[in-house]
């Protein structure tokens, strides 16, 4: 099996590779799960998904749940190794009140089952201190998930605002999900 020479292959924990995820169903396709470079065993995805929902929405809810456009969502079946490598991300804005807190995190369901919580996501408070109007966070995180059964699972984003009276909007929301 030969690699195309213009796109490293992806070593899981090594943040020196950076591929736009249009690119990486095309560099991924047909490497199977695992390819061995210069000696070194690396971890190729089988399969990779993404989904955008690129508009501007709110919530006020403590409670992560949709927005009024859900997602974004993909669903995958994770590969053979059992990890799935997900990558999410959007603008926060919140109005410059003390302690407004927006926060976005994941759900998934069906063969593999998780909880949005905030130690799986990530969020923005804006202390209300400045002169700032409408203070905002653009950022992604990344997050593996291991121990997953080859089962068809749907991810899917959440969000919550953590004080219950503050409108909290989210904007430009992505995922991109890789399996192995």
């Amino acid at each position: 099996m030969t690699l195309p020479d213009e796109l490293p292959p992806i070593t899981i924990g090594d943040p020196g590779h950076m591929l736009h995820h249009e690119h990486l169903a095309e560099f991924f396709a047909g490497h199977g799960n695992r390819h061995e470079a210069g000696g070194v065993d690396h971890l190729v995805p089988l399969a990779v998904a993404s989904d955008v929902v690129n508009l501007s929405q709110s919530r006020t809810s403590n409670v992560y749940g949709d927005l009024a456009t859900a997602g974004p969502t993909v669903t995958i079946t994770p590969g053979p190794v059992g990890i799935v490598l997900v990558w999410f991300g959007c603008m926060i804005s919140t109005p410059n009140a003390q302690n407004a807190f927006g926060h976005m995190s994941l759900q998934a369901s069906g063969g593999n089952t998780f909880t949005p919580d905030d130690t799986v996501g990530f969020g923005f408070r804006s202390d209300g201190q400045g002169s700032v109007v409408q203070p905002f966070v653009q950022g992604s995180r990344a997050h593996a998930f291991t121990g997953w059964n080859q089962e068809s699972t749907t991810i899917r984003a959440k969000y919550a605002s953590v004080n219950n009276s503050t409108t909290v909007s989210f904007h430009r929301r992505h995922l991109i999900v890789l399996t192995f």
